[in-house]
């Protein structure tokens, strides 16, 4: 009996330390583990997007420079989100056409290692002017690592810039902070 009773105790314990770690799923952490507080500003870099059937074709989306900012607005409870503040001098195209203006106002986890972010930007196209495009787009991304990638459905307008449906997919990473 009483080599049960140790396996039972045992194994209480062993689940009293696993429920921390199950509990900070989707959390954002600096290098050294410590949790990133509410307030703190986040860049994203190396954006990297696929456009397909933007302007009736695939275009591949480059970014030298396509930097954004973000502020950690929620981390606790295995739910992570981020808001927008700015955007940084942009240095972007869409097959030959400029990005003008790129943002994600919103990023959110759901459960560890996916979520939902909003995403919206502008490409100029002198034949139409100013194309727009948006969407609510999923994103994935594995633990321990600062790497995102994404893939889903945009809204363009004017018509103009895409007769078909369009969807993006892509990369981009978040410096400095890791994802738990």
């Amino acid at each position: 009996m009483g080599k049960k009773s140790s396996l039972l105790v045992m194994t209480a314990i062993a689940l009293a330390l696993a429920v921390p770690s199950m509990a900070s799923a989707s959390e954002i952490r600096e290098k050294l583990g410590k949790a990133v507080p509410i307030g703190t500003k986040i860049k994203g870099t190396d954006v990297q997007m696929t456009v397909k059937g933007a302007f009736n074709t695939d275009v591949n989306c480059t970014a030298e420079v396509l930097p954004f900012e973000e502020v950690l607005t929620r981390n606790v409870g295995g739910v992570f989100e981020l808001g927008s503040t700015s955007n940084g001098e942009l240095s972007a195209t869409c097959g030959s056409y400029p990005i003008t203006r790129f943002s994600i106002p919103n990023m959110k986890s759901s459960v560890s290692g996916s979520g939902t972010l909003a995403m919206v930007f502008w490409v100029g196209k002198s034949a139409v002017g100013e194309c727009h495009f948006e969407g609510t787009v999923p994103f994935t991304y594995t633990p321990g690592s600062n790497e995102f990638s994404i893939s889903g459905s945009l809204t363009v307008l004017p018509k103009a810039c895409a007769a078909k449906p369009v969807t993006v997919t892509g990369s981009f990473t978040l410096s400095e902070v890791f994802m738990y």
